[in-house]
């Protein structure tokens, strides 16, 4: 698979453009404040041809601009823009064919065939109208395809990034534990349920005065992870309303296990509770600074950075970033977009599964544009590495206090994936990442998330229909060996099968065989076809759930997590035989694996 380095491509002599000033953080803001979207008029005279009906094949010089009253004309019109639109689209086709797609360089902010080709438009030159009309043409006939992207000089600014984000959202979830089983009322309880209801036994549990997220090791309890986060940060924001929520540093980096000697390091706790940063963001220097300042990471964090590690950023975070400011030669041209593709084929920084969070602004303003996220299993979504590395604990032998972060871990990477049991749970994560989107505001139909197989989809057909097609199976099979359900689908409940009690919320979410709430759901509808979530290989077809419950009904706990084990396979297995030679996973991945 080529590697999208942004400093080794080849540099396309086409079109120079001048930056503006930088990308909007705030994706708040609204988009019709942005150049992108505002409606310009045009200038007299020469600007004014640029809004003139060139389809119209009766056009001519007597109907431009004088004849409207804007004044003479300063460039008189070519003869060839009052040629039928289709004698025209025949000579573009010569500069700009109708390909698999037109690839964006971020880097040079320029486009290229997808074999790596300079686009040629040396006619476009000769005049302005017919250069707007030929990337008008280029935009609406063409996708435009957005890679991973990495630069040499912007490493340490992505990678710092990464490991902000990483340690401002453990220290949320530290804390929210801490103070909600101190603060946590029937009334923070009841508003906070109304906007996250999903999460009420959680709110329920801190409010008797229970821990929560400290035990659950990074996990999301069964929700969409980045929503998970946003559930987090609006506990602490409403908790901070208690006339009683310490304001101090040392009220809360004392209980959280801070090292003395870096408690007074970080800012008071509510600039950590207030600050919540887009994990899609392309930082400016001022977004860093204020990172830094709030998390504590430096290039000196051994937990947190690595500066070996080639950090990218995703294409989604690129293609947000070209919607935003994009370059000023085709920034009329942005609502010609029909199609983006975004090709997740490296590892990136920040929570990528996420990103597409970014892009529903743009697809509700272009109603229009279509957008496929295509994630490459092998280079991208299955896991290499231990999830949550920087989770090693201790525990406090003196006062018998709640186990602690050792920060001065370094950072573990493995030589080989992980075990095959950890690639159902990393597929699904991006799964209800990409389901989640239309409850946030995504269009229907805008967006679609592919899981691309190459280089190996055979590989990738076995693993699906051995292992992620038994696991969907398996969490449903496992419901209903609890009786009656009401667990989001599962309302319309089961007949029971016996042999396994009923599970608290917290003990049903963290067992073998548990992804997420809508993994099974999500699964169905990928084997019947659904337009949401697909694969450009064979997923081979549905594991029955209720023969597994029925195999397993008297089992027993135990009897259920040993078959577990049973039918996970590893990457040594005699089943990958006839897959025989694996492909050398690290050589395929190398520096561009990120620490997480």
């Amino acid at each position: 698979m080529s590697d999208y380095n942004l400093s080794s491509r080849t540099q396309v002599p086409i079109i120079k453009v001048t930056d503006t000033d930088g990308i909007s953080s705030n994706q708040s803001a609204s988009l019709q404040q942005h150049p992108v979207f505002t409606k310009q008029s045009p200038r007299p005279g020469y600007d004014a041809i640029q809004h003139q009906d060139l389809s119209n094949p009766d056009h001519s010089p007597e109907t431009s601009a004088s004849s409207k009253g804007l004044g003479p004309r300063r460039h008189p019109l070519p003869a060839f823009c009052r040629l039928p639109r289709e004698l025209r689209d025949m000579v573009y086709k010569f500069y700009i064919p109708e390909t698999d797609g037109l690839v964006y360089d971020p880097e040079t902010r320029n486009f290229m065939t997808t074999s790596g080709e300079s686009i040629n438009l040396s006619f476009a030159y000769t005049c302005r109208a017919i250069y707007d009309e030929l990337w008008e043409r280029a935009f609406k006939l063409n996708s435009i395809i957005f890679h991973t992207a990495f630069c040499e000089t912007n490493r340490q600014d992505a990678g710092l990034w990464h490991g902000g984000i990483s340690k401002l959202d453990l220290y949320k979830e530290n804390l929210v534990d801490l103070m909600a089983r101190r603060y946590m009322t029937t009334a923070i309880e009841d508003e906070i349920a109304t906007s996250y209801p999903q999460f009420k036994p959680i709110l329920s549990k801190w409010r008797a005065g229970g821990e929560v997220t400290w035990f659950s090791n990074g996990h999301d309890w069964g929700e969409t992870p980045s929503i998970y986060r946003d559930f987090i940060s609006h506990v602490l924001k409403v908790l901070a309303k208690h006339p009683k929520f310490p304001r101090k540093n040392t009220d809360w980096t004392r209980n959280l296990g801070m090292p003395q000697d870096r408690r007074d390091t970080y800012c008071n706790v509510l600039e950590l509770i207030n600050f919540h940063p887009d994990p899609w963001t392309i930082p400016n220097a001022e977004d860093l600074r204020h990172l830094q300042y709030v998390s504590g990471v430096t290039t000196r964090s051994p937990r947190f950075y690595n500066d070996t590690v080639k950090y990218r950023l995703s294409a989604a975070s690129t293609a947000i970033r070209f919607l935003e400011n994009p370059p000023m030669m085709v920034r009329k041209h942005i609502r010609n977009i029909r199609n983006i593709k975004l090709m997740e084929d490296r590892e990136s920084i920040a929570h990528p599964e996420c990103h597409m969070r970014g892009l529903i602004p743009f697809c509700r303003e272009l109603p229009g544009l279509r957008i496929e996220r295509s994630i490459n299993l092998w280079t991208t979504a299955y896991p290499f590495h231990e999830p949550h590395p920087w989770q090693t604990v201790r525990w406090d032998n003196d006062t018998f206090a709640r186990a602690r972060v050792n920060w001065s871990m370094p950072p573990r990477i493995a030589t080989k994936f992980g075990d095959v049991k950890c690639v159902s749970r990393a597929i699904a994560r991006w799964m209800t990442e990409a389901s989640a989107l239309q409850s946030l505001g995504m269009p229907p139909g805008a967006f679609t998330l592919l899981f691309d197989g190459n280089p190996c989809p055979e590989l990738a057909h076995h693993i699906f229909r051995t292992v992620f097609q038994r696991d969907a199976a398996w969490q449903t099979a496992l419901d209903m060996s609890y009786g009656y359900m009401s667990y989001g689908y599962m309302s319309y409940g089961y007949e029971a099968w016996g042999g396994l009690s009923q599970p608290s919320w917290f003990e049903r979410r963290r067992r073998l065989g548990y992804m997420y709430e809508d993994s099974p759901r999500l699964v169905r509808d990928m084997n019947v076809g659904g337009a949401l979530i697909r694969c450009n290989f064979d997923i081979g077809h549905e594991h029955s759930a209720e023969k597994i419950a029925a195999e397993l009904q008297y089992s027993g706990i135990g009897g259920w997590e040993k078959r577990w084990h049973e039918h996970q396979i590893s990457w040594d297995n005699a089943d990958l035989q006839p897959f025989q030679p694996l492909p050398d996973w690290r050589a395929l991945r190398g520096k561009h694996l990120i620490p997480t």
